[in-house]
């Protein structure tokens, strides 16, 4: 789960929170430095690692972790710097989250696809197909062939697959 938001211009009173909740040396840091808007992303302690990381790499902002009361599970990072700054490092982040939920489920329905359509040829295939040419027959006879030795082989074990490819290697 991660969850972003972002703040423009954060009031003073906002700001003492944010200073409470972040280190010293953050602290320090964040004061030398000119900033406008403030990125909030609540996420993982691994995210948090990478986000910061990501963030700091495509944009210019400062990341800081910001201390709660949950941070085994769930911490939030805040990225301070210009408005433009921030939301391209949002928007990048955001984007990312949403690609790699979304990319799974496609990769998960081109394979479930991919594998349909291989059972359906194989079982064109194998019920006779439509050719007569002497070439599919014989192509056809071998595979067969194969997937009963194959059978075969699983009902025997490990040893028969053992002896089954020493038989082959003894072959060639």
């Amino acid at each position: 789960m991660t969850e972003g938001r972002i703040i423009y211009n954060p009031s003073e009173s906002v700001m003492k929170m944010f200073y409470r909740k972040m280190n010293a040396e953050s602290r320090e840091e964040l004061k030398s430095r000119k900033f406008d808007a403030v990125g909030l992303l609540q996420t993982t302690v691994a995210g948090v690692l990478y986000y910061a990381d990501r963030a700091f790499k495509t944009s210019n902002v400062f990341p800081v972790e910001i201390n709660g009361s949950c941070p085994q599970h769930i911490t939030t990072l805040a990225f301070f710097g210009e408005t433009t700054a921030v939301e391209t490092a949002m928007k990048t982040l955001m984007r990312e989250e949403k690609e790699k939920k979304n990319g799974i489920w496609w990769k998960l329905l081109l394979v479930v696809l991919v594998l349909l359509i291989i059972i359906i040829l194989l079982l064109k295939f194998c019920t006779g197909g439509v050719s007569n040419d002497e070439k599919y027959v014989k192509l056809k006879n071998e595979i067969c062939t194969a997937a009963e030795e194959y059978v075969f082989i699983l009902e025997q074990g490990v040893r028969g697959m053992r002896d089954y490819l020493i038989g082959i290697l003894l072959k060639r």
